[in-house]
């Protein structure tokens, strides 16, 4: 990006932010008025969309990059605030198979997910990637539109 380290350490805990902001309002919203399968879908969109738009971005700019890392991570944060509160509404303490299965996802996911970007940047450029993250979470779309709302 071409940015000094300092700026980036700054953009870093910017785009942060949004975990610390929205995860417990985003909970108690799914909770009484819109429910998690419409926030999910929304988070989805709000992360493929800004996700997307990180490929146009060719300026080293702190505060634009700043802006569009933290409009991702409000999607982020939305899809996984509200993926944990579905699947525990649809879970008992008796399904362990299936929590612990759902507790690996996340470790096995920093595993196979530089091992997959490595394959992809042998064929083609670094920004691409912004590309097809955004494409990678908007697959996701689909499936939770097929949700059952548990409101």
């Amino acid at each position: 990006m071409g940015m000094p380290w300092e700026h980036i350490g700054i953009m870093l805990f910017i785009m942060l932010v949004p975990y610390l902001l929205i995860e417990i309002p985003s909970g108690l919203l799914a909770d009484k008025k819109l429910g998690e399968k419409e926030m999910l879908i929304a988070g989805l969109v709000i992360t493929s969309l800004s996700t997307a738009a990180l490929f146009f971005i060719s300026t080293p700019s702190l505060v634009l990059w700043s802006a569009a890392m933290f409009v991702s991570r409000i999607g982020a944060s939305l899809v996984n605030t509200m993926s944990e509160v579905y699947f525990f509404k649809k879970v008992s303490g008796s399904n362990t198979d299936i929590i612990t299965g759902f507790r690996l996802m996340r470790p096995l996911s920093i595993v196979v997910a530089p091992l997959f970007v490595s394959a992809f940047l042998l064929s083609a450029p670094f920004h691409t990637l912004w590309l097809l993250l955004a494409v990678l979470m908007a697959t996701a779309i689909p499936a939770a539109l097929r949700l059952r709302d548990t409101l």
